[in-house]
């Protein structure tokens, strides 16, 4: 890629922005979290899955078994203080607010109402927006808002994002849209959590017997005739399209190839 072309200038800003937001040092180099938990249970030699927060700790210390600077230093006792907690029962923690969520402050809400499965397209590349519909990476279950100033990981919602938790990864070493500093970075590390979405990136999920062109191209007919109306509201509460939904594509679709033919 050539360093002067507007791809590398975008994709250098993304990077360079990413860095800047991230509060805490560590070493997982590309890897992300997941790819790096992996790797430190063959080290350890565990058979099972290490909790994030032991992640967390090792992928932030140093090869002397120690922290940089005193931020990361004071947020590493933030996890002891927040596992002891655990142990002694006095913190509790339940589904996805894990000790690693409490430590960081970044509590997930579980106040909000499920409105369809829908699945999500990249819409990033390497950090460059692409915007195709057709590059489906996950399959997840979009949120409705619960205020005009929702936060999901302590930071606000842009009005044109949506609270998605993603349920099933097609592409895990896609890049998130919005980051999680020191948590998540790629749908491998958001795996079974929430993230923000661009709502127009997000399409109601296709079942298993049906074409994915014809169900496509009904999404894009249905965006096309309702433009003034908003995405959530259009396919609110609509986990997939019916056959006979699909069949009035089909049916248009034969007619005009049928005046050229």
């Amino acid at each position: 890629m050539p360093r002067k072309s507007f791809q590398y200038k975008h994709l250098s800003k993304v990077q360079r922005e990413r860095r800047l937001k991230k509060s805490y040092n560590h070493r997982i180099s590309r890897r992300g979290y997941a790819r790096f938990g992996k790797d430190l249970q063959k080290t350890l030699k565990v058979s099972t899955n290490l909790p994030r927060h032991v992640v967390w700790k090792y992928a932030h210390q140093n090869k002397q078994g120690g922290y940089n600077d005193d931020k990361t230093m004071a947020q590493a006792e933030k996890i002891d203080e927040v596992t002891k907690g655990v142990e002694d029962g006095t913190i509790h923690t339940e589904g996805r607010n894990d000790i690693l969520r409490i430590a960081l402050g970044t509590p997930e809400h579980s106040g909000v109402r499920a409105v369809g499965n829908y699945v999500t397209q990249r819409g990033y590349y390497d950090g460059h927006a692409v915007g195709t519909i057709s590059n489906i990476v996950a399959h997840g279950t979009m949120f409705d808002r619960e205020s005009p100033d929702e936060k999901i990981h302590t930071v606000m919602l842009g009005e044109s994002y949506r609270r998605v938790s993603v349920d099933y990864v097609l592409s895990p070493n896609a890049l998130l849209p919005v980051p999680v500093p020191d948590e998540m970075t790629t749908l491998r590390d958001a795996h079974k959590s929430y993230v923000a979405w661009p709502k127009d990136l997000i399409c109601p999920k296709q079942p298993n017997d049906v074409e994915c062109g014809y169900y496509v191209m009904r999404y894009m007919k249905e965006l096309i005739e309702n433009q003034s109306i908003p995405i959530e509201e259009n396919f609110n509460g609509k986990d997939t399209y019916t056959l006979e939904e699909i069949d009035e594509v089909r049916v248009e679709w034969i007619n005009f190839i049928q005046e050229y033919v």
